[in-house]
């Protein structure tokens, strides 16, 4: 099984995908899957990000694909794509994955008039466990990208990441489809302080 028929097997059927014209990587681009993980959502991925190896600690490798899910409207799809490309490019320069946990940012917003400006990384569990495509020499990884305010990502690193997944399994983070911007429940900023 191909990396594009793993994608559309465990995430959704690709509706249509976008490259920039002046992007440092031509085979990348971000593809587009409606309603999943669930009606009304918009799931964005990298796809080609792959095509380069990236290093992991102890001397071990992986490639990966980077995955964002949000209520969109169709005008969105330009201004993710485009974020989603950057991020990709910006990490394959690096030549270092992104790891579970890590919080990247503060950066400019990643929706034009929103506030978030972080990024956390996890597994994309509301597709499955696990999900990790073996067709190449490298295991490819899927990192789920979720957007952050400032102020949560600096809790974040205050806290570590498996409590702050603990939070995430029973406070549900919601983000306006209008603005980008994270609208969290009143019992997160209440455990922020």
């Amino acid at each position: 099984m191909g990396l594009t028929d793993y994608i559309e097997k465990h995430f959704g059927g690709i509706e249509d995908g976008l490259t920039l014209k002046e992007a440092g990587f031509p085979h990348l681009q971000v593809v587009r899957i409606n309603d999943k993980p669930f009606q009304g959502l918009t799931t964005f991925m990298t796809l080609g990000a792959s095509r380069k190896d990236l290093y992991m600690p102890n001397d071990r490798f992986c490639k990966q694909e980077f995955v964002f899910s949000t209520y969109t409207n169709e005008n969105d799809f330009e201004d993710v794509a485009s974020v989603l490309l950057i991020f990709a490019e910006m990490v394959i320069q690096s030549k270092n994955a992104v790891l579970r946990g890590e919080v990247i940012g503060p950066g400019e917003s990643f929706i034009k008039g929103g506030t978030c400006n972080c990024f956390y990384s996890t597994s994309p569990i509301f597709f499955g466990d696990d999900l990790v495509y073996h067709g190449f020499d490298i295991p490819v990884i899927f990192t789920w990208l979720i957007p952050l305010l400032e102020e949560e990502a600096s809790e974040v690193r205050k806290i570590g990441w498996g409590q702050f997944e603990d939070i995430l399994v029973y406070i549900p983070v919601k983000v306006s489809h209008h603005s980008g911007q994270s609208e969290p429940p009143d019992k997160w900023r209440t455990y922020n302080g």
